[in-house]
């Protein structure tokens, strides 16, 4: 337009950057917002909002955050604290995202609707109860009504801390509150009930839901199916497996990986491969959880060839193995005690570019401490820490369980205070490991008595 001649007002030059935006292109739209600047014309609170919002979709947080701060024409207004509120919680940045709350506070800014659904579901994902229920206090106190998706994001909390019963509770209290539950609730009951094995009331939440003329969706029977994987109920499984197909649900990769985890580890390898031709007959290509799933399955039942072909065939579909798949193969090495197939899996992702992490040396550890190797273990303990990992209480048990076995029991102690020293609290293994060494340190020596009973020649 600029360059046919024609003057762009203040409208347009708004409206073109919220257009940009709302393209996706947020540095065209910074780049008009600089144009208006330099003509004297400072851009309004809706600019500034698809600016950030578009910045924050990328990940570029600290540009948003600086377009926030610099909002000198337009106070910054909810729209804006919204905008940049959602680029902090897409990047789980709850600590900027909590600064920006004390700034919003000063500067006299409500919180909306929207802006606490952000922070709780936010909250949720983070494993932070005790600040979902601050909002939630707060919210009331502000009149604001909380909706199902932000019930929904308690009760699903509530479910991952242990806390069933209070999740239940919750769902009485948004009913109370004439707030309809919705197929996410449900999907949230059904799954909270399977996942504490309570399957009589997944199924009757399942019914209920149905009742509602709320239709199933693969959701809702994939957390069904996975209830029943969890009860060892796995011929009904598989009979719901058929069923949400008969109702027109079509099964998608997560359902093919419930079944393929509970049916390995009943030993049901025939079953398995057949799930696996169904995914391939249907286009569905196995993802890093269903290679993570059948390694760690096979490897446990100590099939290990199989496990390593999965492991291979993964690499020749393109995709690079994660650590945990790795991880999942060294572990069912180290059970075994079988030392140096763990270690070649360690040599293996160091191979494809992988920093040796925590998990991997306790896995190794491990595998010594169950071979009765207690020195070789000690070794990866002081190679750890050379190259700037610092042990867990996971690793200082693990050493001390092989002590036991090595039965060094004098030295049990000894680690005991190293991890105390080292900040690690001890959890019940521990405890119970260091409370053994010293019973076995206690325990008086067995003595053998020579028998007075003669032979006579």
């Amino acid at each position: 337009m600029e360059r046919e001649g024609l003057e762009i007002g203040y409208s347009l030059y708004n409206d073109l950057i919220v257009a940009y935006c709302r393209g996706g292109d947020a540095d065209q739209g910074l780049r008009t917002m600089g144009k208006m600047q330099a003509s004297d014309m400072y851009p309004d609170s809706r600019s500034y909002a698809a600016v950030i919002t578009a910045l924050g979709l990328v990940g570029r947080t600290e540009e948003a955050e600086a377009l926030f701060a610099e909002m000198a024409g337009p106070k910054p207004d909810s729209r804006a604290l919204n905008s940049l509120l959602q680029a902090y919680t897409r990047k789980g940045l709850l600590q900027q995202a909590e600064k920006l709350l004390e700034k919003a506070e000063k500067l006299g800014l409500n919180l909306s609707h929207f802006a606490y659904g952000l922070l709780i579901d936010a909250y949720s994902k983070a494993g932070r109860l005790e600040q979902i229920q601050v909002l939630l206090a707060k919210m009331k106190a502000a009149n604001i009504r909380p909706d199902a998706f932000i019930y929904g994001r308690l009760m699903a909390s509530l479910r991952d801390t242990g806390q069933w019963g209070k999740a239940v509770r919750t769902l009485r209290e948004m009913q109370e509150s004439n707030v309809k539950p919705n197929k996410y609730i449900y999907n949230i009951v059904i799954d909270t009930f399977g996942k504490y094995r309570i399957l009589p009331q997944s199924l009757k939440t399942f019914e209920r839901m149905q009742r509602e003329g709320l239709k199933p969706d693969v959701v809702s029977w994939n957390s069904l199916i996975e209830a029943h994987c969890r009860t060892d109920s796995m011929l009904e499984a598989m009979n719901l497996f058929h069923q949400m197909q008969e109702h027109g649900c079509v099964p998608s990769l997560q359902t093919f990986n419930i079944l393929i985890n509970a049916l390995g580890s009943h030993g049901h390898w025939k079953a398995i491969q057949a799930l696996l031709e169904d995914m391939q007959s249907r286009g569905l290509v196995p993802n890093e959880v269903t290679y993570t799933t059948l390694v760690d399955i096979y490897g446990q039942s100590r099939r290990f060839q199989e496990a390593v072909k999965f492991l291979d065939q993964m690499r020749a579909q393109g995709l690079k193995p994660p650590s945990s798949v790795y991880c999942a193969l060294a572990h069912a090495y180290a059970k075994q005690g079988m030392c140096e197939q763990a270690m070649n899996v360690f040599r293996r992702m160091e191979e494809e570019g992988y920093e040796p992490n925590l998990m991997m040396f306790n896995l190794l550890i491990n595998a010594f401490s169950v071979a009765g190797r207690h020195l070789e273990a000690f070794s990866v303990f002081d190679y750890m820490q050379e190259v700037g990992i610092s042990p867990d209480v996971v690793t200082y048990t693990t050493l001390m369980k092989a002590l036991i076995k090595a039965e060094e029991l004098d030295q049990v102690p000894k680690i005991y205070e190293q991890m105390l020293k080292a900040g690690c609290t001890p959890d019940s293994m521990a405890k119970d490991m260091l409370r053994s060494a010293i019973r076995f340190r206690l325990r008086p020596p067995k003595i053998v008595r020579k028998s007075s009973y003669r032979v006579n020649n």
